[in-house]
């Protein structure tokens, strides 16, 4: 006899079992998942690009691993990156190619990946108290200190001290008429002592013009400059020579053609009144005639005044205007021996062709043939001489320079003595 055995089941009972079984199914296939991406996300890559940008290389890895980027567009833009690697995780790529791009990112959950820039360190401020003075120890009032690249941020008061705050690791400009710009860094001090140097050479800057000094970009065209490197290598045997052809407005010409004869200068050019000569101060003293006594070696600048403003201190002397001559000056440290010497052959260039006898007299011959006047016969040829007189009268003729100087002193005094012989001999 067959026997049917049949078991009952609560309804209520059996949807809470089935419940059950799906809720586990479902978060068995979530942690699966979450699993699978994480042994993903650690693969480890090969790669090789070049100069490719950003974008596309963030494209490459997304389609190459389980990770999204997420970015601003302005951030990556125009940036390129070449990478050549094997056997590496995505952040150690992205770690090779964000070196010195100022870049960064962050991995969140999910895998996602945001690009942003680095954010600049914050520098703190930092007080500075500091003192201005020359080489001499003694204030400089008013002296500007700068942040490089920047504006002005303060200036020396009457005792040359100035407090300031400024951001650390900064660079500070000092600068003061007349003194070589110094630049000084600030980092780790609080206490700083800047001694500037003078630069009294400094013809770009400051042009003498009598009775006192002014600014280049102050001036028109009433003051001409002749500088140290305007006067290097000059072979010339007096000063009003270096002037020629060196300012505008102002004519040099030789009298004569002798070796050493006069020069006629004229700083308004040939229409000055009665042709008067321009007045000349050496070192701040006028002379009449002292300039021939100075060796062109001897010369540290000229300045040449043209108007009557910047000539007005001299009085009716100026009339012809002003050649302000500075001499060179010896300076502080150990002796200096200087020997500047040349020599050489002066020779008479773009002469005139001439004709040798017989050119001479067969051009004669043409000429009398047609006027009806007796020829030049052979006989008489032949005691003709023959020689280009041209020539013989401009002869080369040497020329010669030797300039020696020794200069020097101490912080209180200076010297510098100096011997010129020149030598030049006329074509003979």
């Amino acid at each position: 006899m067959k026997k049917t055995l049949s078991y009952f089941i609560d309804p209520a009972i059996g949807k809470k079992i089935l419940l059950c079984v799906k809720l586990t199914t479902f978060f068995l296939l979530i942690a699966l998942m979450h699993v699978s991406a994480a042994v993903r996300s650690q693969d480890k890559l090969d790669l090789t690009v070049k100069n490719v940008k950003f974008d596309k290389l963030f494209e490459m890895l997304e389609q190459k691993s389980s990770y999204t980027f997420l970015y601003n567009n302005q951030a990556i833009a125009q940036r390129k990156v070449t990478i050549d690697v094997k056997d590496v995780t995505v952040p150690q790529i992205l770690d090779n190619a964000f070196k010195n791009t100022g870049l960064s990112f962050r991995i969140l959950n999910n895998n996602l990946i945001v690009i942003t820039r680095q954010s600049a360190p914050q520098t703190a401020d930092i007080t500075i108290k500091g003192k201005v003075v020359d080489t001499k120890g003694e204030p400089l009032p008013g002296a500007t200190i700068a942040i490089k690249n920047g504006s002005s941020i303060g200036q020396a008061d009457a005792n040359g001290n100035f407090n300031i705050t400024v951001p650390d690791n900064t660079i500070l400009v000092v600068t003061y008429v007349g003194y070589k710009t110094q630049e000084i860094e600030t980092a780790g001090r609080s206490e700083i002592t800047i001694t500037l140097t003078e630069d009294a050479g400094n013809l770009n800057e400051v042009i003498v013009t009598g009775y006192g000094t002014q600014r280049k970009k102050d001036l028109t065209g009433a003051v001409s400059v002749i500088s140290t490197k305007d006067l290097a290598g000059i072979p010339v045997g007096g000063v009003d020579q270096i002037i020629q052809g060196k300012a505008a407005g102002v004519t040099v010409t030789q009298n004569t053609g002798a070796p050493g004869s006069g020069i006629s200068v004229q700083v308004r050019g040939l229409n000055t009144i009665n042709g008067i000569s321009p007045l000349y101060v050496v070192d701040g003293t006028p002379v009449v005639d002292g300039i021939n006594q100075i060796a062109p070696d001897d010369i540290e600048s000229i300045n040449i005044l043209k108007d009557a403003s910047s000539a007005a201190i001299y009085g009716a002397r100026a009339a012809g205007g002003v050649v302000i001559i500075t001499t060179k000056h010896g300076s502080s440290g150990k002796a200096k021996l200087s020997l500047n010497a040349y020599t050489g052959v002066q020779s008479a260039t773009h002469l005139i062709k001439m004709a040798n006898n017989s050119q001479y007299v067969s051009a004669y011959n043409a000429a009398a043939t047609n006027d009806g006047r007796p020829l030049i016969s052979d006989s008489l040829a032949h005691t003709l001489s023959d020689v280009n007189w041209l020539k013989e009268v401009l002869k080369p003729a040497p020329v010669t320079n030797i300039n020696l100087s020794v200069s020097g002193g101490t912080e209180t005094s200076n010297y510098i003595v100096s011997g010129n012989i020149f030598s030049q001999n006329g074509f003979n």
